[in-house]
């Protein structure tokens, strides 16, 4: 199976956008740069496993019993 970055990094915007979080507080959030963020969401750059599940779950802030529930 094959990673579609393109897609992936447009579910990250828009969920990101959705909540009203900015590139720069997810960056923040996950320890990376504002750059960076806007290459994985452009595709420009691909993103880690650990990125992608540190970004979505600063985007969803989920509590911790959802976590390992």
């Amino acid at each position: 199976m094959q990673i579609n970055y393109i897609l992936l990094g447009q579910r990250i915007r828009a969920f990101r956008t959705k909540k009203g979080i900015t590139q720069m507080e997810l960056a923040e959030r996950i320890d990376r740069s504002a750059a960076y963020m806007s290459y994985v969401e452009t595709a420009y750059k691909f993103c880690s496993l650990d990125t992608l599940v540190l970004s979505l779950i600063h985007i969803s802030e989920p509590t911790r019993l959802q976590l390992i529930s």
